[in-house]
């Protein structure tokens, strides 16, 4: 159930919090599961916490504590804006994503420079500051008209495919998963090139408005024994197959949003078990 207006003060363990548009697998179905939702659900409810979901876009997220419409907005980076900001809680790992059959030669971030691209909202901010530097809505270049944000990453991936632009840049996992569900009604079925100029990953973080419940908020164990998680969606699985990478110990740790725990880095595990996010993240 959503709630419209500023964030309620109503009572201090109730707490509005901003998610983004459904982005498979990290927010799902009006931000009732998902990656993302789940980490903060599980974290903030042990703390005795209710928790009322709202979704807005991108660039609304970012300023969504600050303007008092939240108490607490998920995906973001951090900013020197007077707001409390967790540690690191999810990973995206972005790649510029070309038609193989095209041919483009993408070697570096430059190389975007006058191809029609689709990226999600606020991507210029978070992508380094060489793409910042060509692609910030303040660059008046002529190549500029050609690159374009979405608010709705589906409408994003829709878009491509339908070859409106000849360049997307997106998590690859994202791309996966709502590539899968378009191929109900469009051909997806063509080759794909992956071409990693963006470097480091991307992280974001969750920020409050109150100290107090920022300090409460512990993304799990993994945030000592693992360092942050990377989230791998193995599109050839099972839909809801979400693997937890450990960044620093480079291996699979678990799985989130009932599905399985990995204790090998093999493609097929030797052994699982239906999960939930403690177990999923406290996995040694």
């Amino acid at each position: 159930m959503f709630t419209f207006g500023l964030a309620s003060n109503a009572s201090s363990s109730e707490l509005v919090i901003g998610f983004s548009l459904d982005t498979p697998p990290f927010v799902m179905d009006a931000a009732s599961s998902g990656i993302s939702v789940e980490i903060v659900s599980a974290s903030l409810k042990l703390k005795g916490y209710t928790l009322t979901p709202r979704q807005m876009s991108y660039a609304q997220l970012a300023d969504a504590v600050v303007d008092g419409r939240v108490d607490a907005a998920t995906m973001v980076v951090e900013t020197n804006n007077g707001t409390y900001f967790s540690d690191n809680y999810i990973t995206f790992r972005n790649f510029a994503i070309t038609m193989k059959s095209a041919g483009l030669q993408i070697n570096e971030v430059a190389d975007l420079k006058g191809k029609s691209i689709v990226a999600w909202e606020n991507a210029y901010k978070v992508l380094g500051p060489e793409f910042k530097s060509l692609f910030s809505p303040t660059v008046e270049a002529a190549y500029r008209k050609k690159y374009r944000e979405i608010p709705d990453q589906k409408d994003q991936v829709e878009m491509f495919w339908r070859d409106e632009a000849e360049v997307i840049v997106i998590d690859k996992s994202v791309m996966a998963w709502f590539t899968k569900e378009l191929a109900e009604k469009l051909d997806v079925s063509a080759a794909l090139e992956y071409h990693p100029i963006f470097g480091s990953a991307t992280h974001y973080r969750v920020n409050f408005k109150n100290k107090k419940v920022r300090s409460e908020f512990v993304v799990y164990p993994h945030s000592r024994r693992y360092g942050s998680i990377h989230i791998e969606f193995e599109p050839s699985r099972w839909r809801d197959w979400v693997s937890v990478r450990s960044c620093r110990q480079d291996r699979l740790i678990g799985t989130v949003h009932c599905v399985r725990v990995y204790r090998t880095r093999t493609t097929c595990p030797l052994q699982h078990r239906r999960i939930i996010l403690g177990d999923a993240l406290g996995v040694g």
